[in-house]
């Protein structure tokens, strides 16, 4: 017997939940059996705003908008929604060299993959205030559909047209010839600095803990001491030498549980560590009548990991 699901969304917001929820069913071994996940979100959204654990790489959060003007100055009778996912799908076969370990998203199921990068990051491109769109990725995919409300326009000779609402903030360009051949995740130094700017500028993040790793990151970079942004594994393991009179308390307060939660919850999703002499609160699935302590704290994170809410990688 089947199961159907059907909900309603009344807003931005309640879609980035529904959408998070309906990803976890495309990874495996994502079963919340202790209902940590909605504890994780909130804490989540208080230190890394527009930031998911379903996102990979930070580049995706470029891509989209340039591949939704890449799609609204295309002469097509097909509607939008269906050459804008034909485009996506097309990031996916552009980005598929890089293999499974790169944050690549859709590689394994291509052409058939339900939840699209764009529905992902779409609430993180409204927090950061890249997308000026307030509504989903359909609603906006239908209104470019609409000839009176197109965002872009182009002249007999090529140029762009700005007329009504815009839908994206002022964008870095693109790269040359974007789709047509291989493409990459790593951002460029002028992107990476473009964003930076966007978590300063934009009203949630402005006072987040993510805008001060940032900041940090942008300066450790510029003063050639990259090494220590690769070293910080979670947000609590902070470098000696950031400024933490800078958090306000509401940052303290929310890294504070934060930190509580993944030392609490260390032992059931970690694995077992050989050679570790640190154990960990929860017991492990008894094999024999005395049950046995997992170790955990040793354990190295994993490559999502560090590409995940609790990373700043890109």
């Amino acid at each position: 017997m089947l199961t159907e699901i059907a909900w309603l969304d009344r807003d931005t917001a309640a879609q980035e939940q529904v959408t998070r929820l309906l990803s976890t069913f495309e990874e495996p071994r994502t079963l919340d059996s202790l209902g940590l996940g909605v504890i994780r979100d909130a804490l989540a959204d208080e230190i890394a705003p527009g930031v998911s654990t379903a996102q990979t790489r930070l580049r995706y959060f470029l891509f989209i908008p340039w591949i939704f003007e890449r799609v609204a100055v295309e002469s097509s009778r097909t509607p939008f929604q269906r050459r804008l996912r034909d485009a996506e799908v097309t990031l996916i076969d552009r980005l598929a060299h890089l293999g499974s370990r790169q944050g690549v998203i859709g590689l394994r199921s291509r052409v058939a993959l339900r939840t699209m990068p764009s529905a992902l990051y779409w609430s993180g491109l409204g927090a950061w205030e890249i997308r000026k769109f307030d509504g989903s990725v359909r609603q906006a995919a239908a209104s470019v559909s609409s000839a009176s409300r197109l965002w872009v326009h182009t002249d007999d000779d090529g140029n762009r047209l700005e007329t009504g609402p815009r839908l994206w903030c002022e964008l870095p360009p693109p790269p040359d010839g974007l789709l047509e051949h291989k493409e990459c995740l790593d951002l460029s130094i002028a992107e990476a600095e473009w964003l930076v700017d966007r978590l300063r500028s934009a009203a949630v993040t402005r006072d987040s803990l993510l805008r001060h790793a940032a900041d940090y990151a942008d300066q450790a970079r510029r003063s050639g001491e990259a090494a220590k942004v690769q070293a910080w594994t979670t947000p609590w393991a902070m470098p000696e030498d950031l400024p933490m009179h800078t958090l306000n308390d509401r940052n303290r307060i929310a890294l504070r549980h934060a930190r509580c939660v993944s030392e609490v919850t260390e032992g059931p999703r970690s694995p077992r560590v050989r050679g570790s002499s640190t154990t960990s609160c929860w017991p492990s699935t008894p094999r024999s009548p005395t049950p046995k302590v997992t170790t955990a704290r040793g354990a190295p994170p994993t490559r999502r990991n560090r590409n995940a809410k609790t990373g700043w990688h890109c």
